[in-house]
């Protein structure tokens, strides 16, 4: 599924206002001559009038494929040029990944990296991405809505330490797989609380309806996804993964939960071992405000410029962040080099959870 986004002649500058997009600074601008050009200069030359593919991992409607859809119409005004969003939807993020790298490095293909969903392959021993992280370039990176977990009214659960401290086991609802169960399968094994998995939901919108007609005690799902049901008195919200910035829909409702960090303090770990597993959850949940965008390795460094400036850019507009914050998604945006390193050292590290990941 694609959707164009084109840079707007300069007498349809209304059109472009009416959305909120503010004009791009002049920075390749047709009157400097090439010799005087600066990198950043060659690379936005570059890409007047070029067409970008900016391939999203996910379905239409999902976390990869919204936010791909809400930066492309600030980088193509900011690139002057057209911008097609399409999804890959299958094979839980890896296709995606895989196809935009796998891409002519020009500098026209541009992709997400699932990067906690890479973490997960290593825990689970499935066959992942089939390039070398540290290779490609990275263009930009923001976060995702922080995780809930979720309690049944009927449960009577009203705190973590409950949970924690069962002699009988809740059952907690999870999708088989992706990032969402990557984080809080590691949080919950670590932490030693004693949950019984039920992992038979293929999306949020089955794992909901599983919560709400009893299936389990628990469930961890996204903010934006938990905060209708928090708000609506059919959860009681008992943790959460980090908290809401300022701003983001549901966010005050987790003002006062604790987060990973929190309980990582409140139950310190025993001994070396859990140490290092503590330490990789706080890398993976780290992780979970780490959704880069990039390009192949080998595309031109001022084209990477290029893009880079379009994305920094892009989340210091208003109407963006406003726009992602009533999504329920984050308006953060992340040094791109911090980012990758951070991605790299999760996937290395990320293996001393693989007996905390399979406990619960």
């Amino acid at each position: 599924m694609a959707r164009t986004f084109s840079r707007p002649r300069l007498g349809a500058l209304a059109a472009l206002t009416a959305l909120g997009i503010a004009a791009t600074a002049p920075l390749a601008a047709s009157s400097v001559p090439a010799s005087a050009k600066t990198p950043l200069q060659r690379g936005l030359a570059f890409y007047r009038g070029q067409t970008i593919s900016f391939i999203s991992d996910g379905a239409p409607g999902g976390e990869f494929d919204t936010i791909a859809r809400d930066l492309a119409p600030y980088f193509s005004s900011y690139l002057h040029a057209t911008v097609n969003v399409e999804d890959i939807s299958s094979g839980a993020t890896i296709p995606g990944q895989n196809f935009a790298e796998a891409a002519a490095p020009n500098g026209l293909t541009i992709g997400e990296i699932n990067a906690v969903g890479d973490a997960a392959n290593v825990l689970t021993h499935t066959l992942g991405i089939n390039f070398n992280p540290a290779r490609v370039a990275y263009i930009a990176s923001y976060g995702p809505s922080p995780l809930v977990l979720l309690a049944t009214p009927a449960s009577g659960i009203t705190s973590f330490a409950q949970v924690k401290n069962a002699t009988t086991p809740y059952r907690a609802l999870t999708q088989a797989t992706g990032t969402g169960p990557t984080i809080t399968r590691s949080i919950m094994g670590v932490l030693h609380a004693p949950v019984n998995w039920l992992t038979g939901y293929a999306n949020a919108g089955q794992q909901v309806a599983g919560f709400q007609r009893g299936d389990g005690q628990l469930a961890w799902v996204t903010l934006g996804v938990g905060g209708p049901l928090i708000q609506g008195g059919a959860a009681k919200v008992i943790a959460a993964t980090s908290k809401a910035p300022k701003g983001m829909a549901y966010g005050r409702l987790i003002a006062n939960v604790p987060t990973t960090a929190d309980l990582l303090k409140q139950y310190p770990a025993k001994n070396r071992s859990e140490r290092a597993a503590y330490a990789a959850v706080a890398l993976i949940d780290q992780m979970a405000a780490v959704l880069p965008i990039f390009t192949q390795t080998g595309v031109d460094a001022t084209r990477v410029d290029a893009l880079r400036a379009a994305a920094k850019w892009a989340f210091q507009q208003s109407s963006l962040r406003t726009e992602l914050l009533n999504q329920g998604q984050n308006d953060q945006y992340a040094d791109p080099v911090a980012a990758k390193q951070v991605y790299i050292d999760t996937l290395k590290d990320g293996a001393v959870l693989v007996p905390y990941f399979s406990a619960t």
